[in-house]
Parts: C-alpha cells; structure tokens; sequence
C-alpha cells in the first residue's frame, strides 16, 4: 500500500513543479489560489 502524500502552502510554480516529480499525491497553497472571505448572514 503507498501512503498518500499532501504538501501544503504550495506557492510558486517552482514549487508545485518540484513536488509533482516527486511524487506528492495533494498540493494545496496559494498557486491554486487564494481563500475566499468567510460569508456571514
């Protein structure tokens, strides 16, 4: 079984070009873009 792997605070495509070859399963950062404000009702 491999175990998955996720790589956070992903922020330069440099970065997210690294992590790919190296095989990481999950990326999250701000490369894939920025958090949304918090809705309030």
């Amino acid at each position: 079984k491999k175990i998955k792997v996720l790589a956070e605070m992903v922020e330069k495509e440099e970065e997210y070009k690294v992590l790919k070859e190296l095989g990481v399963d999950y990326l999250q950062g701000y490369f894939f873009g920025r958090p949304s404000p918090t809705l309030l009702n």
